[in-house]
């Protein structure tokens, strides 16, 4: 593709996204702030470890990639004047091109129609809802067009070299994100079904032995962690295997759930705003583009298809549901929705002209929802409300904590340990399958979480519900033992006195966590 359409095609996107572009604080998701939290224990010399959190325990759950290009580009400060979302931003560009060019060289798209493509798949609004907070899958998405535009090469045979290129982008990936431990599953499928098991092998053990010192050590650090800690601040596959194991009959009426969840919101990425009978009368036809897409996608290299029946399994697999896991693959889905949109139109020139009429009208339905919802900032709506909570509670722990306490909260605790520069700790446990208790944690657990933390000093709870049976409890067997420091809509603050009297009375009263 010539360098000039990338250049033009790259510049529209980044336009898009400074355009729509809502600012909104640091750490207002959580994982941004935990992020932020790492980077700073990066840029300060203190290795990967989770800076602020009692112990400095060693940051296990995520890869260290993003964490270090945040440090790099000086973005570990809750002021850091965009950069981080500048940068986000022209990753999203630079994704861009990379779908264009894969679009051009290996489906043989003109140029100019492959970037309107690329364009067009670049616009569901997560995608630069992600780039705006910031989070680390813009650049997720980078490693995964070029580890895709590598496989197809290896896939027709290129040699050595491009697997060699094929292996780097996927320790890029996987170092980013962990479940781009799907991708090398997916190359080597793709190899064997292509009838080449000598390049199977040396990709597949060269994945192993990138992912294999991550793997070991994360594992090692999430062990080395108070349990109450692991299923926050541990690594995801020992949670994940958790969930399972703890609670098998739980875990297997989720899948059923979730499968619906897994279809409701990829559809959502492709169609935003449509929902109840429209959506349903919609996804047939949407679904149908998609599936006839990626045959033609497969066509040229087998890994994409592959990859994003991949990654759509782990979702559904996944213990908690969240239509964010689906965002980094929404640019395949949206070009393979363009690609079979557009096979089917040329078909119903010759069938039935409703087939291409409903096909047209698809497409130019998704383009004008994208555009209109990042026009009328749609996606960042959840946002605001959240970037609110999180200045009332930034402003309630700087009016009311000591600059040595140590504050925990349920969400956004990195982020109050970034605005605030008090110490800080996960307040709640991450059981989403947990039937025997809510599933952030009975009163037992919740203590015992407070006492590894060194949370006897102070804690927010969110809308008080999240707290709310602990601290009754609490309060019942250590009177005096909860002071409320400040009252803000959806947000308590309270002083919990956990002294060794009042301890000796819990876990003589309490039952097991």
């Amino acid at each position: 593709m010539p360098l000039r359409i990338r250049a033009l095609l790259g510049g529209a996107l980044l336009a898009v996204g400074l355009l729509t572009w809502t600012p909104v604080p640091a750490g207002v998701w959580n994982d941004d702030g935990v992020y932020l939290v790492i980077a700073q224990s990066l840029a300060a010399g203190e290795g990967l470890r989770y800076g602020g959190v009692p112990g400095g325990p060693a940051a296990s759950k995520f890869p260290p990639v993003w964490p270090a290009l945040v440090a790099l580009v000086g973005g570990a400060t809750p002021d850091h004047g965009g950069r981080l979302v500048f940068v986000n931003l022209a990753l999203l560009a630079l994704a861009g091109t990379l779908l264009a060019a894969w679009l051009s060289d290996h489906l043989g798209i003109p140029p100019v129609r492959a970037a309107l493509l690329a364009l067009l798949a670049s616009l569901p609004g997560p995608l630069w809802t992600v780039a705006a907070i910031p989070l680390s899958e813009p650049l997720f998405l980078v490693a995964v067009l070029l580890a895709l535009g590598a496989a197809a090469r290896v896939e027709r045979g290129d040699g050595l070299r491009a697997e060699a290129t094929l292996l780097a982008a996927l320790g890029l990936a996987f170092y980013t994100r962990t479940v781009g431990a799907v991708l090398p599953l997916a190359v080597v499928l793709a190899l064997l079904l292509r009838r080449r098991p000598a390049p199977a092998l040396r990709v597949g053990l060269g994945s192993v032995l990138l992912a294999l010192p991550w793997i070991l050590w994360s594992g090692a650090a999430t062990r080395a962690l108070d349990p109450g800690l692991r299923d926050t601040l541990g690594s995801y596959g020992s949670w994940w295997i958790g969930q399972i194991r703890t609670e098998p009959a739980a875990y297997r009426a989720w899948l059923g759930q979730n499968l619906e969840a897994v279809v409701r919101d990829a559809t959502a990425l492709l169609l935003p705003g449509v929902e109840g009978a429209a959506g349903l009368l919609l996804a047939v036809p949407v679904w149908g583009a998609v599936v006839v897409g990626l045959i033609r996608i497969g066509r040229a290299s087998r890994t994409v298809p592959l990859a994003l029946l991949g990654s759509l399994t782990l979702v559904w697999l996944w213990p908690f549901q969240s239509a964010r896991l689906l965002t980094p693959w929404a640019p395949l889905l949206m070009a393979a929705l363009l690609l079979g949109a557009g096979r089917m139109l040329r078909a119903g020139r010759a069938a039935p002209a409703a087939l291409g009429g409903a096909m047209a009208g698809v497409v130019v339905l998704a383009a004008l929802l994208h555009a209109w919802a990042l026009g009328t900032g749609r996606p960042w709506r959840g946002l605001e409300q959240r970037a609110e909570a999180l200045a009332r509670a930034v402003a309630s722990v700087e009016a009311h904590v000591p600059p040595d306490g140590v504050v925990g909260a349920p969400e956004m605790w990195a982020a109050l340990r970034v605005h605030t520069g008090r110490r800080a700790a996960p307040s709640a446990r991450f059981l989403p399958l947990q039937t025997r208790a809510p599933s952030w944690g009975s009163p037992a657990q919740q203590v015992a979480l407070w006492r590894a933390t060194g949370i006897d000093g102070l804690t927010t709870g969110t809308a008080n519900d999240v707290h709310a049976e602990t601290l009754t409890r609490l309060e019942e067997r250590c009177p005096g033992a909860v002071h409320i420091l400040d009252t803000q809509p959806g947000m308590l603050l309270v002083r919990v006195g956990l002294d060794e009297a009042c301890l000796r009375r819990w876990d003589s009263a309490a039952p097991p966590s």
